[in-house]
């Protein structure tokens, strides 16, 4: 036993480690690529779309099939994953959903879950996609992109400054949607008058309510393989969930 041991060549099985940091050049500042991207574009008319998926985690199988749903309908200008794209926060599970991802011909924005924390996920989600709070702005509406994920003492890690701040700087016509991976941050968003959706991910179920003039949706994972897919139209926004051939709307009952 000891002799087929040494003949084993251990050395290559040191090249890689769990905790491993080193994004490629090509893979960082993904969010702020997409931005460019978005920028260069604006809706064809008064009415445009947008999809949103959440909490794929190791589920590539699904989530290249709702990928490839979203590519087929060629229905929405970009899509929102409101996180939770790994399970243990690991470099190798952040690039093979960046690989799925990148199939899309639209830009796509990915936001921090819990589980893509652990490890040493907040360093390579730093580097590969770029700050943890970001706004999508496009046809006349401001998406809210927040980290509401809880830090290692279990405090909810949201910066009320910093929403209060992109509320400030929005115009008093622009629609307001908040998206973050957590539910429990949902009621910051309702007593603005311009905000007309909260969504969030992380219980992998779907849920749809109205809190005021809010709707507050919850996405979920992708084993279904469907995604949501948010209408805006002026100040009006409607949902639907679709597979690759049918799309049917959603409503609180």
């Amino acid at each position: 036993m000891a002799a087929i041991l040494a003949a084993v060549p251990l050395f290559g099985c040191m090249q890689w480690s769990p905790f491993e940091t080193d994004v490629d050049d090509a893979d960082r500042d993904v969010t702020e690529q997409n931005l460019r991207a978005l920028s260069a574009r604006s809706p064809a008319g008064p009415s445009w779309a947008f999809a949103v998926i959440s909490d794929s985690h190791g589920d590539h199988d699904g989530l290249a099939a709702v990928v490839d749903a979203i590519d087929a309908r060629r229905d929405v200008s970009f899509v929102v994953h409101l996180g939770d794209l790994s399970d243990d926060g690991l470099l190798v599970e952040y690039e093979t959903t960046l690989r799925l991802l990148r199939r899309l011909p639209i830009p796509f924005f990915v936001l921090l879950g819990n589980h893509d924390t652990f490890s040493n996920g907040r360093e390579i989600y730093a580097r590969m996609f770029g700050v943890t709070n970001f706004v999508v702005p496009y046809g006349g509406a401001r998406i809210l992109c927040f980290d509401s994920n809880a830090d290692a003492t279990g405090d909810v890690r949201t910066d009320r400054s910093w929403l209060a701040s992109q509320v400030a700087e929005a115009g008093p016509d622009d629609l307001l949607i908040y998206a973050s991976h957590s539910d429990r941050e949902a009621d910051l968003a309702v007593p603005d008058l311009r905000t007309r959706l909260v969504l969030y991910g992380h219980l992998h179920r779907a849920e749809f309510g109205i809190r005021g003039r809010v709707q507050v949706v919850g996405i979920p994972a992708p084993a279904e393989r469907t995604y949501d897919r948010v209408d805006v139209t002026d100040a009006n926004v409607t949902l639907s969930r679709c597979d690759r051939s049918t799309c049917r709307a959603l409503d609180p009952g």
